[in-house]
């Protein structure tokens, strides 16, 4: 039987296992003195207080014999959200905060759609949510002037239709 320690020490391996992996990517600048506790609170803190718990919630969902579906959508915002803000708080990528928040929306929704009962419904807000965040990502990835919000509304909206028309059942004006 599996206890507690083994819980939070699974938890955190993987929590350092990304610190290195973002660090060798050249995402992070690791700081690594131990006993400077409040340094090591100020630069990984969105990994200590929200990736953290969103692996948690993942890893008792798992070893539940009775799964609450609902706990994935917390469970996977929290933990894709962390990631999000740790590169950002890392200061290697800038003004990405809401297409953050809504594409870590989007993937938990899409993980309960996934390990879930596959209810089409949730693809609904799926799909919102990814949508507002790539015009976010397009907003906030250009320089003011550089963008014309109306040419990317519309391009969406070609998206739109286009990922429509392929997951349709069948065409209403063909027959």
């Amino acid at each position: 039987m599996k206890t507690k320690v083994n819980i939070l020490m699974g938890l955190f391996f993987i929590m350092f296992g990304i610190i290195f992996l973002l660090n060798n990517m050249g995402i992070l600048d690791i700081y690594l003195d131990m006993f400077d506790i409040v340094a090591l609170i100020n630069n990984y803190w969105p990994l200590i207080f929200i990736f953290s718990p969103g692996v948690l919630i993942h890893i008792l969902f798992f070893r539940r014999k009775r799964n609450d579906k609902v706990l994935l959508v917390p469970a996977g915002f929290l933990t894709i959200f962390g990631i999000i803000l740790q590169i950002l708080v890392s200061g290697k990528i800038h003004g990405f905060f809401w297409s953050g928040f809504f594409i870590s929306l989007a993937l938990s929704l899409l993980e309960l759609y996934i390990l879930g009962d596959r209810n089409k419904k949730i693809l609904i807000p799926v799909y919102l949510f990814a949508g507002v965040s790539l015009l976010f990502f397009v907003l906030s990835a250009s320089k003011p002037g550089d963008i014309n919000v109306i040419q990317v509304i519309i391009s969406l909206a070609f998206i739109a239709a286009g990922i429509y028309m392929l997951t349709k059942k069948r065409n209403p004006f063909v027959k």
